[in-house]
């Protein structure tokens, strides 16, 4: 994804995915890392860029749409570990 100028908000991605589907469980967490995410804790997931489009995407392909949440924050705890992985 493309970068752009930090504007201070996090766009976090939550799952909460069954166990009788731990492969798209897998692929998701893979998935999100691959394309740069930072891994907050096991299924949930940050990004310091507007991603709303791109998770709706990913949503439509994996067909996780009911089990991922897309939230957007300005303050979390950490903060300073996860501004050095981005270098923002």
């Amino acid at each position: 994804m493309k970068k752009e100028k930090w504007d201070g908000k996090w766009f976090m991605v939550f799952f909460d995915v069954p166990e009788i589907q731990r492969i798209k469980r897998d692929y998701l967490r893979k998935f999100l890392k691959k394309i740069g995410f930072y891994q907050y804790q096991e299924s949930v997931y940050i990004f310091p860029y507007e991603c709303e489009k791109e998770i709706s995407l990913i949503k439509k392909i994996v067909e996780g749409a009911k089990y991922m949440k897309y939230i957007i924050a300005e303050k979390i705890e950490d903060e300073e570990k996860i501004r050095r992985f981005f270098g923002v």
